[in-house]
């Protein structure tokens, strides 16, 4: 009745209230799967009201979930499911998964009456979603409340039409089955966990690193058992270790908060719901571990248990997650410089190594407890044991770069020298501190422990080889001279007789007379005998040893010699069955008689056999029995046997022993020696240590130059660097800088004492034997007390040309793109300054080491790029670098480099423009760069070989020496060159004596002409009487003829007004005048 209430009472409010909705708050353990819809469940012949057309659907799913396919059924009516929803399956918690469960395991084989059939579970213990927004569920839960409900007012209210018609078989049989479903689960059970669990115990915990012991509840095959981590690393492959219900699992946590959630997937089994996201979407039930399961488990989505566990102890924990009352640490000092305008020299420190530590109060040891977060410093890459071991590590690092230039257009510019280490290039000097922080005081612990393994060990096999002694002597004497005969007699009497005596049936006497009785005594016995070896044994001495443990040492001294001590036993060699037999064979003669013997030893072991085979003897009446036989029974051969093994399994246990005092003190040794002695370590050399990323690939500085359009172009041009770091250990850091503060005695203990420990405890893997001189076992080891050490590397990087050997392209700009040495060589025009790795006649190069060529047009400062990164270890540093202030360009660091220069470039006569950049005047484009109004351009020049002057084609420019008169000079010009008559006096042009007052005249007057635009007056007078529109170069015609009025002047010997030069003009037979009308100039003329 109370589901009944409870139905009726949901239906009136959907009814009355239109819409209804429940949030529940639930932990979900959510899965992928994909869902298959099957179709044959179509035609049910249930229709909606008394419509003959509006068909009730049926669906059934096939489910792939966690690596098995499974039998889905729908919970809820006119709800949308599809095969590309993406579906999520968790364990059903709800209080209708038994009922569901049940249903399943009970099914009727018609999938329409089993898919009805869990809809109608779902709807009576509400886990059904019932409003569609159109009324169709709504006619569903009127069939089952009118079914649920036979009052007749009640079926008035909501005729047919609200309801469901048509195949009342099918909702029966399902109404009938829900029913029973429900009355055998009761409607409050759930299934909360899939039958199958894992428990993991033996928890074991080693730095960030957690060990534990699986066991499943029920055996799982490897393939269907898969583990991953949350917050944690698995680190070893679970099936290695899985015999079907136990193995091992190791994780690691890796958010260095201590705290992880194991996630395990294995066939559970039970019912699981399969929603998707979005309203009106469909709930699909299934049930793990009742369909197929097939495949490797599937540990995509989420898992089939999850265990939530955490670090608790150990440094580890201590130094991440624990509290440690020490503060905190500093942050990094970080000084960057991105541009060298501001400085050539970044600085980026960690802290100190005292500053991770601070004094543990317990231990008494300065700078030794960890504080929290000192995790980041931790050193993974080393072979130190970190059960006793860790190394913590800060770094600093110094970037020094070359300063600024200054370039001539059209010439040439050098590399500033780096005023830190004198090359041309960054450098960077890196230093990484470490500390080895010892816990010497579990090592300690750990290594006497040992050392009490060994001793006891040693003591066990000393008296284990004494007894096996004194028994196989007792063995040995097992011979006629030990061997003894005891001869009982069995009496059979009676006190009286009778001259007749009523037979049995074996015709034997039996105690009835039947004759005559007489009143005489009569006697019969007989011998019987059995032997044994008396056993004698001889007493053997054995040494006994202890452990000492001392403040300063551990050491190995006697505790006694002691000896064997045995009780003289007996071994009856005669069989018990058969003087037992022996004596019922004669005892059966005489049944009338009363029979007795006297045979102690026989007796003792029949009586002790008779009490260790009756159940009903308590334990000490057991014990006393076995003490009985081994008086008796004594198989000293076999007892020595037995010593023998127990002192050769002692032996083993003193080599483990040993060979763990051995393993302790060279794990001891490595971390105190780590930082000094290479032959500790296989990782410890300076190059392992600190293995820094750090590289320059490349300077790459921009040119701007005036295209024949007057157009700035731009190009960049890219020098390769190559170098190497050099690493260094240091072991002697006892002098404190301001990187490590260490005074001598911080790591010492005020428990433990400072100084070594003398260990003479046993030591050789050497088999023992039998002796008393246990001295020939022990071995020598000194422990440093000492709880951490400090070491330091540096690693000093520096940089040169990968190039040097090729060569910069000149200011005409044309390179030979295939075999210069052919003649047939096809040409292409390149940026000016490119490199090239070859020479050629053809090409008009220049080379160099750290000069480059700068064929830049335009005046401006212009920003260089050093491809420096990699700084710190890991690249840590770069960070810094990255989120800093902002290159010289102010140009994001990240996004170009990390570190930025500039270049000032100054016109040398020619002037186009100004790329004066923003407002800190470096640029690194075309973006700022403007031409100069009032300046005509008027020449172009280029650095020529006298002998060849344009290798390559001057098509497009050049144009003046073209010309007749053009060629005629250049032709004239090489000749000259091949010659290598350029410069005889013969072929003197101009010649000019400056004295020192002529200097001085000469930068008085350019000081005065500063005022009228300095370097840019272009005093000039030229023929431009084919020029159209004053210095327009667009019809390819150039001004000719062109003379220097300063040069004039200079010949006459007068460029100040008030003063005259003492030298000048230094021809004879010509003047300046003639000169020029002379045949030693020759005038371009235009085309």
């Amino acid at each position: 009745m109370k589901n009944k209430k409870t139905l009726l009472f949901i239906l009136l409010i959907i009814l009355s209230c239109g819409t209804y909705s429940v949030k529940a708050d639930r932990i979900e353990r959510k899965s992928s799967a994909t869902v298959k819809i099957r179709r044959e469940l179509d035609h049910t012949g249930i229709f909606i009201g008394t419509s003959t057309t509006d068909e009730m659907p049926l669906n059934v799913f096939d489910v792939n979930f966690n690596g098995g396919t499974y039998f889905g059924y729908c919970l809820d009516y006119a709800y949308r499911a599809s095969s590309t929803m993406s579906y999520t399956c968790n364990p059903d918690t709800s209080r209708a998964a038994s009922a569901l469960a049940y249903a399943y395991e009970h099914r009727t084989g018609d999938n329409l009456v089993d898919a009805l059939t869990m809809r109608f579970i779902a709807i009576r213990l509400d886990k059904s979603q019932r409003y569609d927004g159109h009324g169709k569920s709504q006619n569903v839960l009127v069939w089952l409340t009118l079914r649920m409900n036979p009052d007749p007012a009640l079926h008035a209210q909501w005729p047919p039409s609200t309801s469901l018609t048509g195949n009342e078989t099918l909702l029966n049989q399902a109404y009938e089955k829900s029913t029973e479903a429900i009355d055998n689960t009761g409607d409050g059970n759930s299934l909360e966990t899939p039958s199958n669990s894992l428990t993991l115990t033996n928890k074991r915990v080693n730095g960030k690193e957690v060990t534990y012991t699986v066991k499943a509840s029920n055996p799982i095959d490897k393939s269907q058992l898969a583990f991953t981590c949350t917050g944690c690393n698995i680190k070893n492959n679970i099936q290695d270790t899985w015999n079907g219900t136990e193995g091992t699992l190791i994780v690691e946590d890796t958010e260095n908060d201590c705290n992880f959630s194991i996630n395990a997937y294995y066939p559970g089994s039970g019912a699981y719901t399969c929603t998707t996201s979005g309203s009106g979407t469909q709930q699909i039930e299934i049930f793990v571990g009742a369909g197929s399961t097939s495949g490797a488990i599937n540990t995509s989505g989420a898992p089939t248990q999850k265990i939530d566990d955490s670090i608790n102890e150990g440094p580890y924990y201590e130094g991440v997650c624990g509290p440690t009352g020490c503060g905190t640490i500093p942050a990094d000092e970080v000084e960057v410089n991105n541009c060298c305008e501001d400085s050539t020299t970044s600085k980026v420190s960690e802290p100190i190594l005292n500053d991770l530590f601070c004094r543990d109060d317990d231990l008494k040891v300065d700078y030794y407890k960890l504080k929290s977060g000192i995790n980041e410093y931790l050193q993974t890459n080393t072979d130190l044991d970190s059960n006793y071991c860790q190394m913590y590590c800060t770094e600093r690092t110094q970037v020094d770069i070359p300063g600024a230039l200054t370039a001539t257009n059209g010439k040439y510019f050098k590399l500033a020298q780096n005023s830190v280490s004198g090359t041309y290039a960054p450098h960077t000097q890196s230093t990484k501190r470490c500390r080895i922080r010892v816990e010497y005081d579990k090592w300690l612990t750990d290594y006497r422990r040992q050392v009490d393994a060994s001793v006891n060990a040693y003591n066990e096999y000393q008296k284990n080889k004494a007894y096996e002694a004194a028994y196989r002597k007792a063995a040995s004497e097992e011979n006629d001279a030990h061997k003894v005969k005891v001869t009982f007699k069995v009496t059979c009497e009676r006190s009286y007789s009778c001259s007749e005596y009523k037979k049995d049936k074996f015709g034997r006497d039996t105690t009835t007379c039947i004759g005559t009785e007489v009143s005489a005594d009569k006697k019969t016995s007989e011998d019987i005998s059995y032997e044994y070896y008396d056993h004698n044994f001889t007493q053997y001495t054995y040494n006994r040893v202890k452990s000492v443990h001392g403040s300063s040492n551990e050491s190995i001294a006697s505790s006694g010699s002691f000896g064997t001590s045995i009780t003289n036993t007996k071994r009856i060699i005669t069989s018990i069955n058969s003087i037992g037999n022996a004596i019922n064979e004669f005892t059966k003669k005489y049944s009338g008689y009363s029979c007795s013997y006297k045979a102690e030893e026989y007796d003792a072991v029949k009586n002790a056999n008779a009490t260790l085979g009756d159940d009903s003897k308590s334990e000490a009446e057991k014990n006393s029995a076995r003490a009985t036989l081994n008086l008796y029974m004594d198989d000293v051969s076999a007892k020595a046997e037995s010593y023998g093994k127990a002192a050769e399994a002692n032996n083993n246990s003193y080599k483990a022993a040993v060979t763990q005092i051995q393993t302790l003190q060279k794990t001891l040794t490595r971390c105190d020696k780590y930082f000094t002695d290479d032959s500790v370590s296989s990782t410890n050399s300076a190059e392992q240590m600190y293995n820094l990323p750090t590289s320059l690939s490349s300077f790459k500085y921009t040119q701007i130059y005036q295209d024949d359009y007057g157009n700035p172009k731009q190009t960049q041009v890219t020098v390769g660097f190559e170098g190497s770091c050099q690493y260094t250990k240091e072991t002697d850091v006892s002098t404190p800088d301001t990187f490590a503060v260490s005074r001598n005695g911080d790591n010492y203990s005020d428990i433990y004492g400072a100084g070594f420990a003398n260990m003479n405890v046993f030591n050789t893997s050497t088999a023992l034997s039998y002796t008393s001189n246990f001295g020939q076992f022990l071995g020598n080891y000194s422990a440093d007390k000492m709880f951490w050490h400090d070491g330091r590397y540096t690693a000093t990087c520096d940089w040169n040309r990968t190039d040097v050997d090729k060569y910069t392209v000149g200011t005409d700009g044309k390179v030979v793109t295939t075999n210069p040495s052919t003649d047939d060589s096809a040409y292409r025009l390149v940026p000016r300054g490119e490199v090239y790795n070859y020479k050629s006649s053809l090409v008009n190069y220049s080379e160099h080491e750290f000069v480059f060529s700068y064929s830049s047009s335009y005046d401006g400062k212009f920003e260089t790029y050093w491809d420096l990164k990699g700084l710190g270890e890991n690249s840590k540093f770069d960070k810094y670098f990255e989120d800093g202030a902002g290159t010289c360009a102010n140009q994001n660091p990240g996004d170009t480099s990390l570190l930025t220069c500039s270049l000032s470039s100054f016109h040398g006569g020619s002037f186009y423009g100004c790329c004066c950049g923003d407002s800190n005047g470096t640029t690194y484009s075309t973006t700022t760069c403007d031409p100069y109004d009032d300046k005509a351009v008027k020449y172009e020049f280029k650095i020529v070989d006298p002998a060849k002057m344009f290798p390559a084609d001057t098509d497009g420019y050049a144009d003046n020496w073209k010309t007749t008169l053009g060629n005629t000079a250049r032709e004239a010009i090489e000749e000259l060159g091949k010659n290598l008559s350029t410069y005889s006096p013969k072929t003197l042009s101009y010649s000019f004596v400056l004295t020192p007052s002529d200097m001085k005249q000469i930068k008085k007057y350019n000081s005065i002409l500063n005022s009228y635009g300095g370097y840019t007056d272009s005093d000039l007078t030229c023929d431009c009487s084919e020029v159209q529109g004053d210095g327009n170069k667009d019809n390819g015609k150039s001004c000719t003829k062109c003379t220097s009025s300063f040069l004039d002047n200079l010949a006459s010997g007068k460029i100040l007004k008030d003063q005259t030069l003492i030298g000048g003009w230094n021809r004879s037979d010509k003047s300046i005048a003639e000169v020029r009308k002379s045949g030693n100039v020759i005038w371009a003329v235009n085309k």
